[in-house]
């Protein structure tokens, strides 16, 4: 859905581009997001919210490990300005609020920010989300 509603604002999509780093390890994030000058490294994950700080903590995660490939990022893309973001999701439909932030930065208007935001499960399901196919599926266990 990121890369849908990007593309309709004019960014250009790097999905799971394969980055090695300098020691020759394979980096894959899920999708680059390129405009004029700047890039958005963003990977997603899927988390089961057991407290408070789950997703700020998975979104911190994944900024780490991707961040050590500013030049690589650079040279892939041809930004001058290279921004690291994690977009964790919850399992049971709780919405990371910094993920406006890249809905925001991406050009989506608060409207459809909301109608991008990750939904939530029906009460009598127990989800498990996943992604397939660049797509959301509910699997009912």
């Amino acid at each position: 859905m990121l890369s849908k509603e990007a593309k309709k604002t004019d960014w250009i999509l790097y999905p799971e581009s394969h980055i090695t780093d300098t020691k020759n390890e394979l980096f894959k994030p899920d999708l680059i997001f390129v405009k004029e000058h700047r890039a958005y490294v963003v990977d997603m994950t899927v988390r089961f919210e057991d407290n408070t700080s789950t997703l700020a903590d998975a979104a911190k995660e994944k900024v780490e490990k991707y961040q050590h490939l500013h030049k690589e990022i650079q040279d892939l893309t041809n930004a001058t300005e290279v921004n690291f973001v994690g977009f964790p999701l919850g399992t049971q439909g709780k919405w990371y609020s910094k993920n406006y932030e890249l809905l925001s930065v991406l050009g989506l208007s608060k409207s459809r920010q909301e109608r991008t935001a990750w939904p939530k499960p029906p009460e009598h399901f127990s989800p498990l989300w996943t992604f397939a196919n660049k797509s959301c599926t509910i699997i009912v266990t």
